[in-house]
């Protein structure tokens, strides 16, 4: 980033050469902090009184950044309140932010500019193996086994109406009289251990498809602090459970 070096009668001076200066990158840094800033300030909705260093710092999405933003607060506050180099001091002597920092800056801004919502990190409807009520079970848990699956959702008329998961098999496999899944045994046979008119959706939540994904993961870490486990997130139009299903999160999915 270059600036002009202009002298005055500029442009009436055309004659002579004028050389680039570069912008240090004390006043970059100050320009993407005010960025940072704003974009704070205007997406989340806090005031200008509130520190955006505070209330980042205390984001679960952002924890880990935590020392770094308020490092960056400082800086900031030491430029505001001590401006440039005083006259008579050497120039070398500038403390500069380095590019680091300015890209760390900048892709926070980037980052909150850009926050992703619920569908985005969804993983959508025609990639997620479910069931109907119909379907057998013995086929779905060989299918969980083969791939790995621990929470196979049931639709009926593109809702969800319960999950299967290894309550239900283990719930299944002691009920039964010989301890194992009869093989022509349908979802329908089982719905006490699968429907969440039975069941209840402990473990599970419905969420719009417009939240961001940060304040589902903020749902899920206070659920844990809580001793209570969120499995999965099913995604609709407005996190009712009589909507359609779109997609389908679990914590894994929020943390990659």
């Amino acid at each position: 980033v270059y600036k002009r070096q202009v002298t005055a009668g500029y442009p009436e001076k055309r004659g002579k050469q004028y050389m680039p200066t570069k912008v240090s990158n004390a006043e970059i840094f100050i320009e993407r902090y005010k960025e940072l800033e704003q974009a704070v300030r205007s997406e989340y909705n806090i005031s200008d009184y509130d520190s955006i260093s505070f209330y980042l710092g205390h984001k679960t999405k952002y924890k880990k950044y935590q020392e770094d933003i308020a490092y960056c607060q400082k800086i900031r506050n030491f430029y505001a309140h001590n401006g440039k180099v005083p006259d008579g001091v050497n120039r070398d002597f500038a403390v500069e932010p380095n590019d680091c920092m300015i890209d760390f800056i900048t892709r926070l801004i980037d980052d909150i500019k850009n926050r992703e919502r619920c569908i985005d990190v969804a993983v959508r409807l025609n990639e997620v193996y479910w069931c109907r009520m119909s379907h057998s079970v013995k086929t779905a848990v060989r299918i969980m086994r083969e791939k790995g699956f621990t929470h196979v959702p049931v639709l009926e008329g593109g809702r969800v109406v319960g999950v299967f998961d290894e309550f239900s098999v283990i719930n299944c496999l002691s009920d039964s009289e010989n301890g194992n899944l009869e093989k022509d045994l349908r979802f329908s046979q089982i719905k006490q251990y699968i429907s969440f008119t039975t069941r209840g959706q402990s473990g599970y939540t419905f969420v719009p498809s417009k939240m961001y994904a940060e304040e589902l993961r903020e749902i899920i870490d206070t659920a844990y602090s809580e001793g209570k486990r969120i499995r999965m997130a099913f995604v609709t139009a407005n996190g009712k459970p009589d909507e359609t299903l779109l997609g389908i999160i679990t914590p894994w999915d929020l943390i990659k």
